[in-house]
């Protein structure tokens, strides 16, 4: 919400109304896309944090490659470095309906840049089957880099395990070292 104030002040100094596409970046998670399976990482705050998704035939699915040969798609990517500050900050990534493969999803929470003031930093993860929220996640973020997961969803049971469940996801190519992504010392 600090981000529509701050808008609403520039608008009242310099006398104009703040651009439409600017509004329209900062709302997009409102129409974050639901369908057989989505996934939505929801924080407060300017800090950026990233939903990866590796989908059953083992691609991956982040702010580096938005989609997958599955139908997998990131639509939201709030407070990335494009500019696009987001007053209530998600990540979404999700498949239309009737075409999420059947399978293991494995999916991950990582601080891609935490501000330090923000630190901890409180985040939901949700799983939503069409616009029901199935299953929510809460964790914390407390460094720069730290990477949460690998959760994993198993379709079409829904069935979801918690991290400690799912080691053999450390060897996933979407949080190698050539992803570009750093694995957490947790």
């Amino acid at each position: 919400m600090r981000l529509f104030a701050r808008l609403r002040r520039i608008s009242a100094v310099v006398g104009a109304m703040v651009p439409l596409a600017l509004l329209a970046a900062c709302t997009l998670h409102r129409k974050a896309g639901t369908g057989d399976v989505a996934f939505r990482l929801a924080w407060e705050g300017e800090s950026d944090l990233d939903l990866i998704v590796q989908d059953p035939a083992g691609d991956c699915i982040n702010f580096g490659s938005g989609t997958s040969p599955t139908g997998g798609l990131l639509d939201v990517d709030c407070n990335s470095g494009s500019g696009r500050l987001c007053p209530a900050p998600v990540e979404n990534v999700y498949w239309p309906q009737g075409s999420a493969p059947s399978g293991r999803y494995l999916f991950w929470a990582h601080a891609h840049v935490l501000i330090p003031a923000e630190a901890p930093l409180s985040y939901q993860l949700q799983i939503l089957r069409g616009t029901e929220v199935v299953r929510l996640i809460r964790g914390r973020v407390r460094r720069h880099q730290e990477l949460h997961g690998a959760w994993a969803l198993d379709l079409p049971s829904g069935r979801v395990s918690a991290p400690e469940q799912n080691r053999s996801a450390a060897d996933s190519p979407c949080v190698s070292i050539r992803s570009g992504i750093l694995k957490s010392s947790d």
